[in-house]
């Protein structure tokens, strides 16, 4: 009868101590999925201001040829020497 409750007691003991650790082991392993996902979302958000900026750049050159080839890949073009300076 004895070595039952012994053996019944570590069960109570041990099932629930089980359980805790997988419950945190999920917790931890969304937690790093949300921060991955946060971490793409700012990147993403950030090289669609870039491109949004790089464009912009690109319609107010007065000049059509070098408007047309900015247009076309404007991430090449360089930011304007007083944006790049004031950014720092």
């Amino acid at each position: 009868m004895r070595g039952m409750l012994i053996k019944v007691s570590s069960l109570m003991f041990w099932l629930p101590m089980s359980l805790a650790l997988a419950a945190l082991g999920l917790l931890l392993a969304f937690q790093r999925v949300v921060r991955q996902g946060v971490r793409i979302g700012d990147q993403r958000r950030r090289e669609t201001a870039q491109h949004e900026e790089a464009t912009w750049r690109c319609k107010a050159l007065l000049e059509h040829r070098l408007r047309m080839a900015c247009l076309s890949d404007p991430d090449t073009f360089p930011a304007p020497l007083t944006a790049a300076a004031g950014r720092r």
